[in-house]
């Protein structure tokens, strides 16, 4: 084996000039890099220090020493392993050899080694056994088991490893009803249902029904009409009631409306708990246009509004072009609400619909310099250009180099190289927790020179740094795209605004969901548009999801009647949720229809996405106000 190694180190050049400038002689230490970290994973130690001789201070030398020693967690490893996650604490070096060091050190009772090298990794048996060790050292129980709680109030089952530290922690009285309870509301609410049973067994007998209670109503929310099986009308029958009915409002509605005044009269509900539900029955009923909705919008205390409360109140008078009622609620709000672009836009179309002309001029004309969704279609109203107000990032030749030379930059851009996206991410977060904002924003200039133009996108964001629009748009993987587009006849200014809206140009982006790559496609879509199936490591491929995004989008476009708005929100809701959405009777002005989706989520979509595809017009060179057709656009059935 080690004359097979001496084979392929022979053929490796040595004395290699670290971080080289010349992409060939960086490609070679990649190359190096890459043997280096697959002889750190065999039995081939006399190889794999022969060959990480050779990479000297490369900058993901350490990234091979890490899987070296991941690859040997002994306690004969134990000083390497030391140096190790000191060298190298709280960067994205240390969590993956520590974590696996600490497990084996618990597992073979290496108590106070464990405890030397222990660090909170947010992993529940390492904490446990770090508060077991600790008591078996002999620190007194009074300043550990005090730190159970928050370890067993959780809403889901702990690791094994944490049971005798509870079975102490009870011994001890530390367990009361209140944490059962608890507890009990975490995993009914929220968490892991199945875990009820179980908390039912730790309540006092008198109160074992609740548990019964909760799950059912977990399961089945209608099941708080059914006031018999509610005997005592206590503090938690009512606070399992108000969790119940809240649920119940959007399930089914008309239900809950006809239930929600019986169990006033029953519950001692506080204040904070009827605003609650209220609250709920009201935004329940205006996304879903009930008629009932403006009543229960009214029945909201004002001191409790939040923007989705405003939001649906101005929703519902612009679905039949209140304008008065409109403005009178906009008008209304606090002076800092009506500096928001999104009010002062329907501020202006109120005195628009009203007759105001002069007025509504005036509000659209200075809105019109906000290179924004609402500022964009101020401007198609007064007949303005969009205002694109472009501040390009400036960094000092000094910042540059400082970042530039940072061993976590170094890193990721070189995992960035070797398409670990995952690890360079890691690696940029670790950077950005640890510079200033001029370093951040040196950082993302220079990450969009690499072409890692998601990093740029976020960070500038993070700054809050929005006025550099060739940073926060890139024309990325610009051949694919324009190419894709003209050959599925779409403009390529919306491909673009869909991928940046959808993953900021990040190849391997993966929502929770399963939609994936740079145009999130799911892989049922990608089989309907294939005709077979595709594989997920396809749909990580640029040019097959860009080529599968455009074509998907033609798609929508056609079963939209060529409407760009209803495909995008099609894009992002589905075409069937979408068509549920549009007006039966009336055609609704775009502006209107657009800002009534029921989806916050898709709501904000379709805005960005219209956003997106202006400043994309302007940056491919077309000059084209697309807000002017929105601005006159119908949506119908």
């Amino acid at each position: 084996m080690i004359r097979n190694w001496s084979c392929i180190i022979g053929s490796v050049l040595l004395a290699f000039n670290v971080y080289a400038s010349n992409d060939n002689e960086m490609q070679k230490q990649r190359d190096l890099f890459l043997k280096t970290e697959y002889a750190a994973k065999k039995p081939m130690k006399r190889s794999y220090y022969w060959l990480k001789k050779q990479l000297g201070d490369y900058p993901l030398a350490p990234y091979a020493e890490l899987e070296y020693l991941k690859h040997r967690v002994f306690y004969s490893s134990e000083k390497q392993i030391h140096s190790f996650i000191t060298r190298y604490q709280g960067t994205p070096l240390d969590a993956p050899l520590r974590e696996k060091w600490l497990r084996y050190l618990a597992k073979k009772n290496y108590q106070k080694t464990f405890l030397r090298d222990y660090r909170d990794l947010s992993e529940a048996d390492l904490s446990c056994y770090h508060l077991r060790f600790q008591l078996d050292q002999g620190k007194p129980a009074k300043e550990i088991l005090p730190q159970v709680d928050k370890l067993w109030i959780v809403g889901k089952s702990q690791p094994k490893a944490c049971d005798p530290l509870f079975t102490q922690w009870r011994k001890q009285g530390y367990q009361t009803t209140d944490k059962v309870w608890q507890r009990l509301t975490l995993a009914a609410e929220g968490g892991n249902h199945t875990l009820i049973p179980y908390l039912k067994k730790l309540l006092p007998q008198s109160e074992r029904y609740l548990a019964d209670l909760y799950y059912k109503v977990r399961r089945a929310p209608s099941y708080v009409s059914k006031q018999g099986k509610f005997p005592n009308k206590n503090i938690k029958e009512t606070s399992i009631v108000k969790y119940g009915i809240k649920r119940l409002a959007w399930r089914d509605r008309d239900l809950a409306l006809k239930v929600w005044p019986k169990l006033q009269k029953k519950y001692s509900f506080t204040a904070e708990q009827r605003n609650d539900v209220i609250r709920t029955l009201a935004i329940s009923l205006a996304s879903s246009n009930h008629a009932k909705a403006r009543y229960w919008l009214e029945q909201v205390p004002a001191d409790v509004l939040d923007s989705s409360l405003v939001q649906w109140r101005i929703a519902d008078s612009l679905r039949n072009e209140e304008w008065q009622t409109a403005l009178n609620i906009l008008q209304a709000l606090p002076e800092s609400l009506q500096q928001k672009e999104s009010w002062q836009y329907w501020i202006a179309r109120s005195l628009q619909g009203l007759g105001a002309e002069a007025a509504a001029q005036q509000a659209f004309t200075s809105l019109a310099e906000k290179r924004h969704y609402y500022g964009f279609l101020a401007a198609a109203q007064v007949g303005k250009k969009p205002n694109f107000s472009n501040v390009p990032v400036k960094p000092t030749a000094e910042d540059i180099q400082y970042v530039e030379q940072l061993p976590a930059m170094q890193r990721a851009k070189e995992l960035f190289g070797l398409k670990r996206f995952t690890q360079a991410r890691r690696e940029w977060n670790f950077l950005k927790s640890r510079i200033s904002k001029n370093a951040k924003l040196a950082a993302a200039k220079i990450s969009h020179q690499w072409g890692w133009y998601d990093r740029a996108i976020f960070t500038l964001a993070e700054v809050e740094y929005y006025d550099d629009v060739a940073l926060r748009f890139p024309l990325a993987f610009q051949d694919t795209v324009s190419s894709y587009a003209n050959t599925h006849q779409i403009n390529p200014s919306w491909a673009f605004a869909i991928t940046r809206r959808e993953s900021s140009f990040m190849a391997d982006a993966n929502s929770g969901a399963g939609a994936l790559g740079l145009m999130q496609i799911m892989p049922n879509t990608a089989k309907h548009i294939a005709k077979k199936r595709v594989s997920r490591r396809n749909l990580f491929n640029p040019k097959t999801n860009i080529n599968y995004g455009t074509k998907y989008l033609k798609q929508l476009l056609n079963r939209t009647e060529g409407n760009v708005v209803v495909a995008t929100a099609a894009y992002n809701a589905g075409i069937y949720r979408v068509r549920k959405w549009l007006p039966d009777e009336e055609p609704m002005p775009a502006d209107i229809w657009i800002e009534t989706i029921p989806y916050k989520e898709t709501r904000d979509y379709v805005k960005a996405v219209m956003a997106y595809r202006q400043i994309y017009t302007h940056l491919l060179g077309q000059d084209e106000n697309i807000f002017n057709d929105l601005t006159n656009m119908a949506i119908q059935r």
